[in-house]
């Protein structure tokens, strides 16, 4: 649902500038919340703004936004718990996928050694290549980088 609005999401955020989003006033707050383009949830709305100012002021501090997580230097834990007490609505599951999704180097948990990080790559394997076996690629994809999982049952025919 939320993809159907991506459109709305990107014009009612200023094309997601930060320094426009930090400027938004309570006329914005209450234009956003009658926008039917966009998921209208007044917290989430005032957390966008709230974030936006944080991002600048973090590159204000740092000199850019990646001079911020450098300053942790490689403690994932504290940088994880430093987004989710300066961000609104970001908790450390979220932290951790931002994280990941901006290619911070993160050490993978038990979890992820043990399931999603192996599955979520071969399901993307398998959809952009012509491997034709899943439990295959799977064994491939474990036993070049090393992770220790349990196969996943073959979801896929071959």
């Amino acid at each position: 649902m939320v993809e159907n609005k991506k459109e709305s999401f990107t014009k009612a955020f200023a094309g997601y500038s930060p320094a426009k989003v930090a400027r938004y006033t309570e006329a914005d707050v209450a234009r956003l919340m009658n926008d039917t383009g966009i998921v209208r949830n007044e917290k989430k709305i005032r957390a966008t703004i709230q974030n936006a100012a944080q991002f600048l002021e973090l590159k204000r501090l740092y000199g850019d936004f990646d001079g911020y997580p450098a300053h942790f230097a490689g403690d994932e834990r504290r940088l994880q718990a430093d987004l989710a007490d300066r961000f609104h609505h970001v908790g450390p599951s979220t932290a951790r996928v931002f994280l990941w999704s901006v290619g911070y180097p993160l050490k993978p948990t038990k979890e992820e050694r043990e399931w999603w990080l192996p599955t979520t790559f071969c399901d993307f394997m398998l959809a952009t290549t012509k491997v034709p076996n899943r439990n295959k690629l799977y064994s491939l994809v474990v036993g070049t980088i090393g992770w220790k999982a349990p196969a996943p049952k073959n979801r896929s025919p071959g």
